[in-house]
């Protein structure tokens, strides 16, 4: 499978400095109109053998044309499931002027991207002090990291590449003085 879509190139989705010079705002919509724009452009049968390969989103994606076809196929579900849990958390999280981020299984970093639409949407403005991204694919995980960094750029970044059978207390330690978001989506 990784062998098939390699060969497909992304230039646009691959490298940072489009995403980052945009003036366009960084939202859910921004993101997810990049990969359904390399998406769209491929023919037919590569797009159905794509939306075949990503099994609904249950796979580990390795390359960026899976990447982008979950993107296009399962964004906009995992997005409002992430939005809607956003709009119930506690206080404290709201209400604090730092946070720190664990996402789990992040893939292509769909929760940090919902928490900054969460955030502009309820016109907080809240400092993102540490992101924690922990993700089996390796591809997917530096996707995640391209978003956290436009989305938080003075956050401090991490990322753990490995599934969470294999995470140590170590890879999930927070600090005790700021509340720290547990993002456990799948």
């Amino acid at each position: 499978r990784q062998q098939r879509f390699s060969r497909i190139r992304c230039i646009s989705c691959a490298e940072p400095k489009p995403i980052k010079r945009s003036n366009e705002n960084k939202t859910f919509d921004f993101f997810r109109n990049v990969s359904t724009k390399f998406y769209r452009e491929l023919p037919a049968e590569i797009r159905n053998e794509l939306h075949n390969s990503i099994l609904h989103g249950t796979c580990m994606l390795s390359s960026e044309p899976e990447l982008n076809a979950y993107m296009y196929d399962m964004g906009k579900m995992h997005n409002a499931k992430l939005r809607c849990a956003y709009k119930n958390l506690a206080s404290e999280y709201s209400c604090a002027d730092t946070v720190d981020i664990i996402d789990y299984g992040c893939g292509q970093g769909l929760g940090i991207i919902a928490f900054a639409d969460h955030l502009r949407e309820i016109n907080i403005s809240q400092q993102v002090r540490r992101i924690v991204l922990i993700e089996p694919s390796e591809m997917a995980l530096r996707r995640a990291a391209l978003h956290a960094s436009v989305l938080f750029p003075n956050a401090e970044l991490v990322t753990i590449n490995k599934g969470f059978d294999d995470l140590t207390d170590d890879d999930v330690f927070s600090d005790e003085d700021t509340p720290t978001l547990h993002i456990l989506s799948n």
